[in-house]
Parts: C-alpha cells; structure tokens; sequence
C-alpha cells in the first residue's frame, strides 16, 4: 500500500531520470508534502485512504488537518494537485482527472479552462463524463436561470463536445456515447420551445395547414411533465387511454 512518502520517492526518482510522472513534478511534490504534513507526516497518509482523509469539500475535513492548512484556498489547490498524479498513477479512480490528464497532454488547455460549470454540476450530480447526457444538461438550473450560468454552461458542453476531436480521449472510453446535443430554444416571453423529436416532425411535414397544430400538443405534453413517453413517440404514443385528460387538466384547459 503506497504512502505518500513513497509516491514522492517515485516521483523524484523519475524526474533524476530525466522522464517526470508529470511535467510540473516540483509544484506536485510541494502539494503532497504541505497536505501530508498537515494529517500527520507523509509516512502515514496511504495514497488508497486519498478520498476519504482529504474530502472535496474543505468544512468536510476534519479540524485538525484544517487548522493545519494556511487556507481553504490553499487546500482546495493542493488537493487538486495531488488528485491529478494519484490519478496519473493509477491510485485514484477519478475519471475526471484522468480526463484532465489527457486534455493537457493534448496541449488543449482551453478546454479545461471552459468546463467548470458543467463539471461542477456534474460531480455535484455523482456523474462521471461517460455519464452525462443531453436532457440532463439541458434540465440543469444554470439553463434555466439564463444570463451568465447559461453561457457558462453552454460553454461547457460546447468544449465538453471539442473533446470528440480528440483522438486519445476518445480511446480512453472517457467520454459519452454522443455529443451533447443542442441547446434549448426560448419564445420571446423567455419560454422553452419543445422542438419535435424525428418521427413527429416528419409528420408535421407532412400535414396540411389545418393540420399543423402538432407542435402545440407537444409543447403541452413537454410542459405537463407527466407523460412517460418513448424517447422518440409517434402519433399512436400519444393517443394512449387518458392522455387527453391528463393534457387538458395539467395544462388548465379542462
């Protein structure tokens, strides 16, 4: 079981090497020696017991390892620092910083700078990158709020999408199965415009202009939010017994 002790033994043994675990292996080392010395020496912090001696959040950690610490600040960088190599080492699990990894050994510095929004959501929800999907984004709170929560998430995703350009992240099964998908459509009173999914567009298409009011019932459906409808229904999906009810009762119309 490796401690932090070794893993600093390891790391400046392949920097004299000349072949570094990571390029800034200084900044690295300084991180893990300031946060082992603040739980009790670096001989007794196990890299395996990472996530549970040294949580996320900083009023999560316990009081004697904080008072130990210059700051919250500086505790949130250190931490961040070390969860990086233990990531590079293989000894942390954390699909995040193996993501980060490969984005600045592909020297796209960019990305990681525009993600923060959607990664913080992301963790925050428990979701690896693999796991994140095109209505969960667009359901987040940052897309409903407007103004600069929505440009920074929609920032995310669109850098989260550049990533597919990436030949090694793509290897690394890191990341979804698709891009996300684009991004809500608003009326001018700010509302969400439900578009049409595949086979209920193509008949809108299809319809005469007295048949085109396809896209309001669908709009109601959205905006009810209590149908469980396949991801991609059809005409007969929404015909089903007491649909019209439920529809005309959620949107205060019965």
């Amino acid at each position: 079981m490796k401690t932090f002790a070794d893993i600093i033994e390891a790391g400046n043994a392949t920097e004299a090497a000349g072949d570094p675990i990571v390029s800034n292996w200084p900044q690295i080392r300084g991180a893990i020696l300031m946060l082992g010395r603040a739980a009790g020496g670096i001989e007794q912090v196990h890299a395996s017991d990472f996530e549970s001696r040294f949580p996320e959040d900083f009023d999560a950690l316990d009081s004697a390892t904080q008072k130990a610490l210059p700051s919250e600040w500086h505790y949130t960088w250190i931490r961040g620092q070390v969860s990086r190599v233990l990531a590079v080492l293989g000894e942390l699990d954390d699909p995040w910083e193996q993501l980060r990894m490969l984005i600045r050994r592909a020297g796209r510095n960019d990305i990681e700078n525009g993600w923060y929004s959607l990664r913080r959501a992301a963790l925050d929800a428990g979701l690896a990158p693999s796991d994140i999907r095109t209505d969960w984004v667009w359901s987040l709170e940052a897309e409903a709020v407007g103004g600069m929560p929505r440009q920074s998430l929609r920032r995310g995703v669109a850098v989260l999408n550049d990533l597919f350009d990436i030949p090694e992240v793509v290897a690394a099964g890191l990341l979804p199965p698709n891009p996300i998908g684009p991004p809500p459509v608003y009326d001018r009173q700010g509302r969400r415009i439900y578009q049409l999914p595949p086979t209920l567009s193509r008949y809108q298409a299809s319809a005469t202009k007295a048949q085109s009011g396809l896209q309001q019932v669908w709009q109601a459906v959205c905006v009810s939010g209590t149908f469980n409808l396949p991801e991609d229904p059809s005409a007969n999906d929404l015909l089903v017994s007491g649909t019209w009810e439920a529809l005309l009762h959620g949107s205060g119309f019965g």
